[in-house]
């Protein structure tokens, strides 16, 4: 389960990281994006990535700190209030986000 709970901790690092270039290049990386997406048709990229940067942001460093919560609670116990807070925090934050994330691809890119 720690094996897990340490790739979801990476792809929020990831997520951030890949935000950051991002919004630095202006181009939208092929990682964060459907793979039915042509960015050739697409008619607002810019305002996608204004859109999705702080989207992003918030929900990587949201992942990363209820995965570092569950990597912590492997190695220390913690109360089991925090524990299920931490893993119903983490499902929830991602189906959120998939859903913001294709409501943003359908609205900015196709």
């Amino acid at each position: 389960m720690i094996a897990i709970t340490v790739f979801i901790f990476l792809w929020g690092l990831y997520l951030i990281y890949m935000t950051v270039k991002m919004k630095a290049s202006g181009e939208i990386p092929k990682q964060l994006l459907s793979a039915k997406i042509k960015l050739e048709r697409a008619h607002d990229i810019p305002g996608y990535i204004s859109y999705m940067y702080k989207i992003n942001m918030i929900f990587g460093i949201l992942i990363c700190a209820l995965s570092a919560v569950l990597i912590y609670e492997n190695f220390r116990p913690i109360n089991d209030w925090f524990h299920i807070i931490a893993n119903a925090g983490s499902i929830i934050v991602l189906v959120i986000y998939a859903v913001i994330t294709v409501k943003a691809q359908n609205k900015y890119l196709f």
